[in-house]
């Protein structure tokens, strides 16, 4: 049984998570429930590695020399994405106003 808490703190009425499917009932194991699951889903669609043409791709770019003007633009994006998502009222001029007044130069 599961008790819930009440918005103030108090313990609810108990609750029967567990539910009484008719398909539930068919599986005489846990086990034979993920075997189930494993052929549904998973074989259906197993994970695939990556194509020749896109493994090509990490590759090339990998060898692309990152220049410190390209550092310092990535810092502030990195720093917009998250900020932005806690505080709407931030613009990427605010950041960039920000990092100057910090000392990271565009150039960091």
């Amino acid at each position: 049984m599961f008790r819930p808490t009440t918005l103030y703190g108090r313990a609810g009425p108990p609750v029967n998570i567990f539910c009484e499917h008719p398909n539930v009932s068919r599986f005489s194991s846990f086990e034979d429930f993920l075997q189930e699951v494993r052929e549904r889903f998973w074989d259906a669609n197993p994970p695939t590695q990556p194509g020749a043409e896109l493994a090509d791709l990490l590759e090339r770019a990998r060898k692309i020399p990152v220049t410190p003007s390209m550092r310092a633009a990535q810092i502030r994006s990195f720093a917009y994405g998250n900020v932005v998502l806690s505080n709407s009222l931030v613009t990427p001029e605010l950041i960039d106003r920000e990092a100057d007044e910090l000392g990271f130069g565009r150039e960091a």
